[in-house]
């Protein structure tokens, strides 16, 4: 249960420190991080809680773990429509959108490929739900939008399997960071930005 969590936080670090290092590139400051203005935060924080507790709570797979996890996606699709002028959020909420259509499709859990999985970790993800992820099989609908695309990072040889979603979150989140450090406000308005481009 707490590899899916650290694989997550991995991929939105790493989206993030990749964001920064475009932001430089593209001749911004970090100060400018500053002007980021984030509506309805906790509404983000709700969602994962909520999460984080299906694996954790006896609701097993059904009525309420399906009501439960949709709750969690309507947050975050609140949250996404309360920020929604940054394009940087706009491909972040696509990517919310993405991974919500296959999860309401397979009954509120998030297939998994196997393809290249070890098979302990196969065994592991079908004995030992997450709350979260399960395996993908022949009656998996739309699989393309699953989780099948594994990624490693050549840093640490560490990595994880990701959906389509995932990535276009993370291609937000490097927009949503770097526009904002290089003061692109005329096509990322976060807030006013006073003066020009840094």
């Amino acid at each position: 249960m707490t590899t899916w969590w650290k694989v997550m936080s991995a991929m939105f670090i790493e989206a993030a420190v990749i964001g920064l290092v475009v932001g430089y590139i593209r001749g911004g400051r970090l100060s400018n991080l500053k002007n980021l203005s984030i509506k309805r935060g906790w509404a983000v924080l709700i969602a994962f809680l909520l999460q984080f507790g299906l694996g954790r709570l006896p609701l097993g797979v059904g009525s309420l773990h399906y009501a439960v996890h949709m709750l969690s996606y309507l947050l975050l699709f609140y949250f996404v429509w309360v920020n929604f002028q940054p394009w940087g959020i706009r491909l972040i909420g696509l990517g919310i959108m993405l991974n919500f259509v296959v999860i309401a499709a397979n009954n509120g859990i998030m297939p998994v490929g196997t393809a290249g999985m070890s098979q302990e970790f196969s065994y592991n993800l079908q004995t030992v739900s997450d709350g979260i992820h399960g395996l993908l099989t022949g009656a998996t609908r739309l699989p393309i939008l699953a989780d099948i695309i594994k990624v490693k990072n050549p840093l640490t040889g560490s990595g994880g399997w990701y959906s389509i979603g995932d990535i276009v979150m993370d291609l937000g989140i490097i927009v949503l960071i770097s526009s904002i450090m290089a003061n692109i406000s005329s096509y990322y308005k976060v807030v006013s930005v006073k003066g020009g481009r840094s």
